[in-house]
């Protein structure tokens, strides 16, 4: 849909059980799994909310992130270019806030955030944060005009 994206994916990691050489020869490692989904919903020709959700599980110990950003088109009358500023916040179960901003450019996703530390680790972390720089790279799509197109032989 033009105003709805949803994805999902699964990753398994450690399928095979390495071993841990770093540790114990003997050692292995524990299947990691990781499931996330999200979507792109376009409110209006210049808001975008994508809400997500991360949960992670390896041998007894699991995740949960859950949050997501407001996007708003710089240049909504321009359809030929991505020009996104974005603004959002998430919730690591139990341990952290996360506020997040970004900037999207054409394929190219910028993003920085700090993490708030909420649990016990603050102790540990002297109540700092800390944080964290993205760059993001997505294949691009082809155009709706790609779709629409009837290819046509050239002589």
């Amino acid at each position: 849909s033009d105003f709805l994206d949803v994805y999902t994916g699964l990753a398994l990691m450690n399928f095979n059980g390495p071993k841990d050489g770093m540790i114990d020869g003997d050692k292995t490692l524990g299947m990691r799994t990781v499931f996330h989904s999200g979507a792109n919903l376009v409110l209006n020709e210049k808001w975008i909310l994508q809400p997500a959700l991360i949960l992670q599980a390896q041998q007894n110990v699991g995740e949960m992130i859950i949050g997501g950003a407001f996007g708003r088109d710089l240049e909504p009358t321009n359809e030929e270019v991505t020009r996104i500023a974005y603004a959002g916040i998430w919730y690591r179960n139990k341990d952290a806030i996360v506020p997040y901003a970004g900037v999207e450019i054409e394929s190219w996703k910028l993003g920085i955030s700090y993490d708030i530390n909420m649990s016990d680790l603050n102790l540990a972390s002297q109540s700092k944060g800390g944080f964290e720089l993205s760059l993001k790279w997505e294949i691009p799509r082809p155009s709706l005009r790609m779709y629409r197109a009837v290819p046509c032989p050239r002589f």
